[in-house]
């Protein structure tokens, strides 16, 4: 269901950032609560209503998110880093850094190769 409902009042500072980065990481409410180990609804609490989460949750999502508690909390200063989805290109630099070393040294030929440079 795209959009949900109009919420009634405006999300907490917390349930905004969280449903910021949570979109930023490509993840769909369902699927970060499989992740987090919580219903939909859970997420749904947290993004529209929760003012005071508990720290583990915090602990929790931020690792999920793969970004600091700070982040999460409003209390990094100064980021320039850009905000939205993932560009494919991110998505697949990420993925071939999850390869084993020798799968990693492939690819990085291939692209040698498709790129001109030679080392």
């Amino acid at each position: 269901m795209p959009g949900g409902r109009i919420p009634k009042k405006e999300a907490p500072p917390f349930g905004k950032r969280l449903a910021a980065l949570r979109k930023e990481a490509g993840l769909s409410q369902n699927q970060f609560g499989e992740k987090a180990d919580i219903s939909r609804a859970m997420v749904d609490y947290y993004e529209r209503r929760a003012t005071k989460p508990a720290a583990d949750f915090i602990v929790k999502a931020a690792t999920i998110l793969n970004c600091s508690a700070d982040d999460l909390l409003g209390l990094s200063e100064g980021k320039a880093e850009k905000r939205g989805p993932k560009s494919k290109l991110d998505r697949y630099v990420e993925q071939v850094k999850a390869l084993p070393k020798s799968e990693q040294e492939y690819v990085v030929k291939f692209l040698e190769q498709v790129l001109g440079k030679n080392p």
